[in-house]
């Protein structure tokens, strides 16, 4: 290199460095002028409601902490402290490489597993932070053509990854919509019809919100989203980093809350009882309030079950006495027709001809045609080549006879539709009936356990499988008893589906760090395939994932802690009211204060601090310019009188 050479160099890199300081300066000094410098408070204690803080003057103090997302109070939970403390002396500090490349630890496979059992889905993977776990979602699984809708309150972490997504992957689209509204201008279903209307989206519509607003407090309605992407195709994600250990009795999430997921039983599946609902669950199904074995009429003595469900898994032993009571054994009956019988009843299309979404409509109405008339259908499911029927025919009505008009029904009216003329079904497709109770048990056994392999849920380009129940039927009073008695009934009970979660580790779920990607198995498969923030980075720390599991562990064993929260939310938020503070309204353990202007809100948080109360006042650019606020969270952990005295502190502003 030449002298003028590495002069010119150096007097270039001076420069640089010279415009980079210039307009740092510049902006930091901005931001200390305007009151809007944020300080990292140090803590010398473990994250609880009472915590240690360390002032500017070096000294420590108390401090009430109503900052934290610490919403269950396992942070310094002590089985969740010794399960890390185990994992590190048995495990040592990680593996020094990423997953792929030199293994993984098993208790990140437990982890995993419990995740997806929380969730509700067929499985999970765990990444470093749910940021990271956004940015291995939205790149991972989107291809040009696709096109991202988000709520425009969506977390940062969201935000970015689905730019990340769009310049990785050239032809991802973006569309935008207001927060929580989902119909008129500006609305979820307008970003809808523009996706499907553009020339530009040729591939899959992702449509993506988080279960609870963090800084509004708010929930996603997330049975209506689901009604919309059901409408347009569209995959409905949820980042519910904010609802785990808060929303739902159990505080499995946002989607617990609006009953949109199956309750844990034993063995982490729906459970059958007599006098209650269940749901056969499939991941990726839609509509299936499941197969409720009491309400198959008065006395139920014979099912018709395909034969490849024979044989099968065995029944969960503490489980029979209630399906025995349900099922009368009855030999040598003549075939097909048992007065009172309920059947259930497949059938596949003539060379597995594969039916649009808008002919699996047809078929379901023709399913239920004779609804009434003819039988009582408890449930139908049409899947893309075949389907389910559970079905009681009416006194002297032969179920071969029964079967057959349907069959004519559904491929008069498809025929029509389609100008065609031909066989629908195949001939061959009807199966036998069972006789005892022991086949029946095997077949529920079988369909709870193996939902997918059952044909009750197939592969995600069969997403669109239509499933519908009336429970009320055989019992008049069945329904209304079913969801009074489930516990997992707060809102609505609607039984549809999230396709996809992304969650944190790093909140309610022991506090430390994490986060994960939760559904089905073939996108989890892909994610590890191909996800970078997995391939090219190491594993969460096995000591966050022994607590975070343990935290897991304690929260579904201990509902009462969910609780308390609750009933910690309701007296804060009355004691806020009482003072006249301008609260917005939530279901979550986020109380938002309003105070307007950020530089007010930065200086009440630091006031609050003089007074032993740790909380944080955010403005723009975390909210919009105009809605600062403090944001309370509070946690199982509070007392009343933490609370009163958080409300007092305020008072004194």
């Amino acid at each position: 290199m030449t002298t003028a050479t590495a002069s010119t160099n150096s007097a270039a890199a001076l420069a640089h460095s010279a415009t980079f300081d210039n307009r740092t300066d510049k902006l930091l000094a901005q931001l200390k002028a305007e009151g809007l410098w944020k300080h990292l408070q140090m803590l010398d204690s473990a994250m609880d409601a009472e915590i240690v803080m360390r002032g500017s003057d070096g000294k420590n103090r108390k401090a009430l902490c109503f900052c934290s997302n610490n919403y269950l109070g396992l942070a310094n939970h002590p089985e969740v402290v010794e399960a890390g403390i185990k994992a590190l002396r048995d495990y040592g500090a990680g593996t020094a490489s990423v997953r792929f490349i030199c293994g993984t630890f098993t208790p990140h496979e437990t982890l995993e597993s419990s995740i997806a059992r929380m969730m509700g889905t067929e499985a999970a993977y765990t990444f470093v932070s749910a940021w990271t776990a956004s940015e291995a979602l939205f790149p991972t699984l989107c291809e040009p053509g696709d096109c991202i809708i988000s709520d425009e309150l969506n977390h940062a972490c969201i935000i970015d990854a689905i730019r990340l997504a769009t310049v990785i992957k050239k032809g991802v689209q973006k569309g935008l919509y207001k927060n929580n509204l989902l119909t008129g201008p500006g609305s979820l279903e307008e970003a809808l019809q523009k996706a499907r209307a553009s020339k530009d989206v040729t591939g899959q519509i992702w449509v993506v919100t988080d279960g609870v607003f963090s800084m509004e407090g708010s929930i996603a309605d997330l049975p209506a989203m689901r009604k919309l992407c059901d409408q347009y195709n569209a995959i409905l994600i949820v980042d519910d980093s904010h609802g785990h250990g808060v929303m739902g009795t159990t505080g499995r999430g946002t989607h617990e809350h609006w009953n949109m997921v199956d309750p844990l039983g034993d063995w982490g599946t729906p459970t059958l009882r007599a006098g209650d609902s269940s749901t056969v669950h499939a991941p990726r199904a839609r509509r299936m309030p499941g197969f409720v074995v009491d309400s198959f009429g008065a006395n139920p003595q014979s099912i018709n079950v395909p034969y490849s469900f024979r044989g099968m898994d065995p029944y969960p032993p503490g489980e029979l006495g209630a399906v025995e009571t349900l099922v009368t054994s009855r030999r040598n009956l003549p075939h097909h027709r048992l007065d009172g019988a309920t059947y259930f009843v497949s059938w596949r299309t003539d060379d597995h001809q594969r039916l649009r979404p808008d002919e699996r409509r047809m078929v379901l109405d023709a399913l239920t045609h004779f609804d009434g008339e003819r039988c009582t259908v408890y449930a139908a499911c049409v899947m893309p080549d075949h389907v389910h029927w559970i079905v009681q025919p009416k006194e002297g009505v032969d179920l071969l006879e029964l079967c057959r008009s349907v069959k004519s029904f559904s491929a008069t009216t498809l025929n029509r539709v389609r100008g065609a003329s031909g066989r629908l079904w195949d001939p061959e497709s009807f199966d036998h009936i069972i006789r005892d109770s022991g086949y029946f048990r095997e077949f529920v056994a079988y369909v709870t356990n193996n939902p997918v392999k059952a044909g009750l849920a197939t592969c995600p380009s069969d997403w669109d499988a239509l499933f519908v129940a009336d429970l009320s039927k055989g019992d008049s009073t069945h329904a209304e008893r079913a969801q009074s008695n489930s516990p997992h009934a707060e809102r609505g009970g609607t039984h549809d589906r999230i396709d996809l979660f992304t969650g944190t580790l790093g909140k309610a779920l022991g506090g430390g760090a994490g986060g994960f990607i939760a559904g089905p198995r073939r996108a989890i498969d892909l994610v590890i395939q191909r996800g970078r923030p997995t391939l090219f980075s190491n594993a969460l720390p096995v000591t966050v994932a022994c607590s975070a599991n343990k935290a897991i562990e304690i929260m579904l064993r201990e509902p009462q802690r969910v609780q308390r929260l609750k009933d910690n939310v309701r007296y804060a938020r009355e004691k806020f009211k009482a003072a006249g503070f301008d609260v917005l309204p939530s279901p979550t353990a986020i109380c938002p204060v309003i105070v307007h202007d950020t530089a007010k809100a930065i200086a009440m948080s630091k006031r609050l601090l003089e007074l032993g109360v740790f909380v944080i006042g955010f403005g723009y650019p975390v909210v919009p310019e105009g809605h600062a606020r403090l944001r309370c969270q509070i946690s199982a952990a509070h007392t009343t009188q933490h609370i009163d005295t958080l409300v007092d502190a305020m008072k004194k502003l």
